[in-house]
């Protein structure tokens, strides 16, 4: 597994950086329940590294997360957690239009409190398609329902058509 360096206790200016970030969206969504999407320009960035350190940071912080794999192209969260191979996951949970309980079945728990995984899981659909769909908004609604931040792990938003659809309508305020 890829080292998590928000997982310590220590006081380095990353792990400092990365609780800052903490803090502002914690300020910038204090009702809680949204989904974030977190992307960068290109592929090699950082952007699954700073969502699964966030993460970390935010459960560490008493806030209960779920961290998705929306990367349905390479999915690279399960470097930082123990996924098992082969999980269903937010593309079969977006193609189906998942009730809650399917959703809650799907994430996996992490060592650490509060913080669950959504695997990107398969789909035979172009992801580009898949996250275009109607179905997108449903399930990230079901998501925030269940966790204070739902951060979504997602492609890079200039190599692929597929950041852009899970920007729609993501950064919002609870129902």
């Amino acid at each position: 597994m890829a080292p998590l360096p928000a997982a310590t206790r220590l006081p380095t200016p990353l792990n400092e950086s990365v609780r800052g970030l903490r803090t502002s969206l914690e300020v910038i969504f204090p009702e809680r329940h949204v989904a974030i999407v977190l992307t960068s320009s290109e592929p090699g960035e950082g952007k699954t590294f700073v969502s699964a350190n966030l993460a970390v940071a935010m459960a560490r912080a008493g806030r209960s997360v779920i961290l998705a794999e929306a990367d349905l192209r390479r999915p690279r969260v399960r470097t930082y957690f123990d996924l098992p191979e082969g999980s269903p996951g937010f593309a079969e949970l977006v193609e189906s239009d998942a009730a809650t309980d399917e959703i809650e079945s799907a994430l996996i728990d992490t060592p650490y409190r509060g913080l669950r995984v959504l695997p990107a899981g398969t789909s035979d659909a172009e992801p580009a398609d898949l996250l275009a769909g109607d179905t997108l908004d449903g399930v990230l609604t079901r998501l925030r329902g269940l966790a204070d931040f739902v951060l979504l792990d997602s492609p890079p938003g200039l190599a692929l058509a597929d950041a852009a659809s899970q920007q729609t309508g993501v950064l919002v305020a609870p129902p």
